[in-house]
């Protein structure tokens, strides 16, 4: 419905712990294979169910990987070319430039660290400095 009114969804894809640890990237294309419309302009937020909230955070090259992962599958399956991915699961002030720089991703879901005036001061004040 989304597209049909001209908005851009933010899909919204993440695994289990478990399937994290057996085959994250099975649940992850079968997730975009399922939610994805052919040749539409959409955004992926990549959220692991086991780092929101926790203060668990994969590895800055786990995030890339399933970026990278995501728009390979995208690109192939659903002729997407431009594809967009967002990181979500415990950002904080004290991740969030890390994870932009590291990562590559196109921006950040914000969950708990956005309630906390100091954190999202430090977290703004870096998006408008660079």
């Amino acid at each position: 419905m989304a597209l049909k009114v001209g908005l851009i969804p933010i899909i919204c894809i993440g695994e289990s712990f478990t399937e994290r640890k057996r085959n994250y990237l099975e649940v992850l294309f079968k997730q975009l294979e399922e939610c994805v419309p052919e040749n539409k302009t959409v955004v992926i937020a990549y959220e692991p169910i086991w780092a929101i909230g926790t203060g668990l955070t994969p590895s800055y090259n786990e995030i890339l990987k399933v970026k990278e992962d995501i728009k390979e599958f995208l690109t192939k399956k659903k002729n997407i070319s431009d594809v967009k991915v967002l990181y979500g699961g415990s950002v904080s002030s004290k991740n969030f430039s890390e994870i932009m720089i590291n990562t590559g991703v196109n921006g950040a879901l914000i969950g708990g660290a956005s309630i906390d005036s100091k954190q999202i001061n430090k977290i703004l004040s870096y998006c408008y400095f660079n």
